[in-house]
């Protein structure tokens, strides 16, 4: 048996790579801010609110996982980052 000590490991992903997954107005906002693809889930907003806050995709429940996976595939960035971010469009 060998021993090997643990170092720190540091990935490169880009922020479209991540896939934020929230139930919040305010979770649009934030995957927006940061440029991460976003899945809405119906909980705390209807999905509705979350449609028109920016989200391509929402899903039912937490637990829908087939409609999870389906959501993975055509998730995009909530429009608006720089108006999340800044309040105004970059220029």
């Amino acid at each position: 048996m060998v021993t090997v000590p643990i170092y720190p490991i540091y990935l490169s992903v880009a922020a479209t790579d991540v896939v934020y997954v929230g139930d919040g107005l305010w979770d649009v906002k934030t995957s927006a801010a940061l440029a991460m693809r976003f899945i809405g889930v119906a909980h705390e907003s209807s999905p509705e609110h979350l449609r028109d806050a920016g989200a391509s995709v929402c899903i039912g429940s937490y637990l829908d996982r087939a409609g999870f996976e389906a959501a993975l595939r055509v998730a995009t960035v909530p429009p608006g980052r720089a108006e999340a971010t800044t309040g105004r469009r970059r220029q």
